[in-house]
């Protein structure tokens, strides 16, 4: 999905994170995020940076939200794991697990 550099910023509230820490979590040059993010619209960079940005912020808790209207979504997925049950067949059971800073718990904020 490609996003927005507003979707980039908003991402970056919620984790609390300057340019320079996402620079570092994607391993990009800071003057690319700094470009990126004064863009309007859609990033336009090569495709690894345009997949590379949206991939770090989704591993650190983001969900980006497509048109019609753009936005985001921060909070912890529950993860699914598999357990036996005593006939022999598995069972899904949901696990909660903690958002990558924040120790948010299961809830999903969205703007």
């Amino acid at each position: 999905m490609l996003v927005d550099a507003r979707q980039i910023k908003a991402a970056r509230a919620f984790l609390r994170w300057g340019q320079s820490q996402l620079a570092r979590e994607t391993g990009l040059a800071l003057s690319t995020i700094c470009r990126l993010e004064c863009s309007e619209g859609r990033i336009e960079a090569n495709f690894d940076t345009v997949e590379q940005i949206p991939r770090t912020l989704e591993n650190a808790g983001i969900e980006f939200i497509g048109a019609p209207h753009l936005g985001i979504r921060f909070g912890v997925k529950p993860e699914a794991t598999v357990s036996p049950s005593q006939d022999g067949t598995a069972t899904t059971v949901a696990a909660a697990t903690t958002g990558p800073s924040s120790g948010a718990t299961g809830r999903m904020n969205t703007i």
